[in-house]
Order: C-alpha cells, then sequence, then structure tokens
C-alpha cells in the first residue's frame, strides 16, 4: 500500500490528482505529477498527515454521538427482538409437553401427535438459529465501540502521526 490517500488530494492548478513520494533523500512529499507543465510545488506529507488527523479527531465526538444515539436505538431493537424470541421459545417449549400430554394421557393418535412434534421441534429450531444470531450480531456494537476507543486512544498518545505513519508504512 504506497498511498492509502490516493485520489483524495487534487493539484489546486489543474486538478490533477497528487501523488505520494516517500523517498529517503527528501522528506515524504505530495507532489503534482504534472508539475513539469506549470509551476506547481508540492507538500510536505507531515503537514497532510497532521490535517487529516485534525480532522478523523474532529469528528469522533459527532461519530460517537451519532453511534450512541444508533447503538441505542439498535441495542433497544436487539433487546426486544431477543425478548421476543425466548417467549417464543419458552412457549414452544410449553407447547410440546403440552402435546405430550394430549398424546400420553388424553389418547391423542400417534400419526398427529408425530405430525404436530415435527413442526414444534422445527419451528424451536428455527427460533433457536435466529435466537443465536440476534445475540452474535449484538455483541459486534459493543466491539465497534472499543474500536472508537482505540483510535481515540492513538491519537491522544501519538498526535496522530504514527498512528498515520502505521496506516501508510512509513
Amino acid at each position: 500500500l504506497s498511498n492509502p490517500l490516493a485520489s483524495l488530494f487534487y493539484c489546486a492548478e489543474c486538478g490533477y490528482a497528487m501523488a505520494y513520494r516517500n523517498d529517503e533523500r527528501i522528506q515524504q512529499r505530495f507532489f503534482c505529477r504534472r508539475r513539469e507543465v506549470h509551476r506547481s510545488g508540492s507538500i510536505m506529507a507531515r503537514y497532510i498527515f497532521d490535517d487529516v488527523a485534525d480532522a478523523l479527531e474532529a469528528e469522533i465526538p459527532n461519530f460517537k454521538m451519532l453511534l450512541n444515539e444508533n447503538a441505542n436505538d439498535e441495542i433497544k431493537r436487539k433487546e426486544q427482538t431477543i425478548a421476543a424470541l425466548q417467549k417464543r421459545l419458552a412457549d414452544l417449549e410449553q407447547k410440546e409437553l403440552s402435546l405430550w400430554d394430549r398424546y400420553t394421557e388424553d389418547g391423542m393418535p400417534k400419526e398427529i401427535f408425530d405430525k404436530l412434534k415435527d413442526k414444534v421441534t422445527n419451528e424451536k429450531r428455527e427460533v433457536t438459529l435466529s435466537l443465536q444470531e440476534e445475540q452474535q450480531e449484538a455483541v459486534s456494537t459493543i466491539d465497534y465501540a472499543g474500536k472508537i476507543v482505540t483510535f481515540q486512544n492513538a491519537i491522544d498518545v501519538t498526535g496522530g502521526q504514527l498512528f498515520l505513519d502505521e496506516v501508510l508504512h512509513i
């Protein structure tokens, strides 16, 4: 990955995409590849990196707010869905017990019992799978919030430069 910021910076004079150069003889720079056509210079990469880090850092509070608003709504929806699935699973287990009672005590014909039991068993399997999926997805919201904290810590500790250096492998 030579320039993850490719196609984001353009020359003010000609509009051509700026290129990134990491040359050991000179400091890292962004430059216009068509600079021979005009007298446009280049800009030191650290100025761009600092601006990008500042912009990202400035957006973290907005992103956190949106994440919290969306996460709270999403968490409530997930909790409601999980609760509904758990209730449905409990109802199906009760229904299965009731079928056994009707079969053993009330003399329900075996063919009817088997058909109803298979229907309940299949629905229980589907509800259990849905419940597991919902519970796994609920964890990803917490993991995503953790990534924001990690990113914020990286900016706090390094002032943003080390983070961008690692992204650019410089």
